[in-house]
C-alpha cells in the first residue's frame, strides 16, 4: 500500500472520469499562440460543439420545465428529441446497431415515465454547480483518490490534454482509444471493460487505491 492510500481513514469512492476541464488562461495561451496543438485543437472543437451542437444543453439548463411540458405531451416528439441528440455521440458505423427502434423507445420511456423534467432539470442543476457545462467543470472540487482517465475518438472531448485532467483529479492510469463514442458502455463494452479500461485500472489495486478495502 503507497503512502497516499494507507492515509485515506475511510473507504474510498473511486471515479472513472470521462470529461476534462479548461481554464481561461488556456484561451489567452491560444490567442497568444503559445499553446500546444493538442490544446488548440480541444479549444476549438469545444467551441464548434458549443456553437452547433450544444442548443439541446442550453435548453435544458435554462428553460427545463417548459421544455418538459411539451416534451411529456408528445412521447413520440420526446424519441425524436433524444434520437437527434444521441445520434450524433457514436460512430457514423455504428449508428444503426445500436440507435435501433426498440433502443431508442426504451431510452425514451426511461425520461417519459418518471417524467422528462427530471433529467432536462439535471442540467439546470449541474449547471449551477459547475458539474455539467460545455465550457468546463472548474468549480468542482479536486478529485484526491486515484483517478483513471478514458478518451474515446468520437466524443467531444477526445484529445483533451492530461495535464489538463490532473487539474482537477488525482490522476493514476489514462488510456487513449481508436474507437468508441460517448456512450462506451453502450458501443464498446468490450474496450471499456473487457479488454482495457476498467479491469486494468481496478485489477491494480495500488495503482486504483482498492488495496485500501482489504484493511
Amino acid at each position: 500500500m503507497t503512502p497516499e492510500t494507507a492515509a485515506y481513514k475511510e473507504p474510498i469512492p473511486l471515479h472513472f472520469v470521462h470529461r476534462r476541464p479548461r481554464r481561461r488562461i488556456d484561451r489567452v495561451r491560444l490567442a497568444q499562440g503559445k499553446a500546444a496543438s493538442e490544446e488548440a485543437d480541444i479549444i476549438r472543437r469545444m467551441d464548434g460543439f458549443s456553437s452547433q451542437r450544444w442548443a439541446y444543453g442550453h435548453l435544458h439548463q435554462t428553460r427545463p420545465l417548459r421544455l418538459a411540458h411539451a416534451m411529456t405531451d408528445s412521447p413520440v416528439g420526446l424519441a425524436m428529441w433524444i434520437y437527434d441528440v444521441l445520434v450524433t455521440c457514436v460512430e457514423e458505423e455504428n449508428v444503426a446497431s445500436i440507435w435501433t427502434p426498440e433502443t431508442v423507445i426504451t431510452w425514451t420511456m426511461m425520461h417519459w415515465i418518471p417524467g422528462p423534467y427530471a433529467v432536462f432539470s439535471l442540467y439546470k442543476h449541474g449547471a449551477a454547480d459547475g458539474a455539467i457545462s460545455v465550457r468546463g467543470i472548474e468549480a468542482l472540487p479536486y478529485v484526491k483518490q486515484p483517478v483513471a482517465v478514458s478518451q474515446f475518438p468520437h466524443d467531444v472531448w477526445y484529445g483533451t490534454p492530461l495535464e489538463w485532467a490532473r487539474r482537477l483529479g488525482n490522476v493514476r492510469w489514462s488510456a487513449v482509444h481508436e474507437k468508441g463514442g460517448h456512450f462506451p458502455a453502450l458501443e464498446t463494452p468490450e474496450v471499456l471493460v473487457e479488454d482495457e479500461d476498467m479491469r486494468r485500472f481496478f485489477g491494480d489495486e495500488e495503482e486504483s487505491g482498492t488495496a485500501v478495502f482489504r484493511q
